[in-house]
């Protein structure tokens, strides 16, 4: 069937989840929309007009990947890629 993220909830809570929810929250901050448990039914930023760079979309989409393991491996690799960031 379709991948959700329900699907991965029984793996438990780990680093990889709090960095999804960081997507989350900045999808929500970017769009005014709560992203949908259904992962098929989240509009791509690339399709909303967020005013953000193309860069920072690409870190968020990246945050929030159904798959844990296409996830950032950590949070400090995370905090490295908003670091780097040349504007948001």
């Amino acid at each position: 069937g379709k991948d959700r993220l329900s699907d991965y909830a029984e793996k438990g809570i780990t680093e990889k989840t709090d960095i999804y929810s960081i997507g989350a929250t900045f999808y929500k901050l970017m769009t005014g929309f709560k992203p949908s448990l259904d992962f098929y039914s989240i509009k791509p930023l690339e399709m909303l007009s967020v005013g953000c760079s193309r860069e920072f979309i690409r870190i968020i989409d990246k945050c929030m990947q159904i798959n844990p393991d296409d996830r950032y491996e950590n949070i400090e690799e995370l905090i490295d890629e908003l670091g780097n960031l040349q504007s948001w």
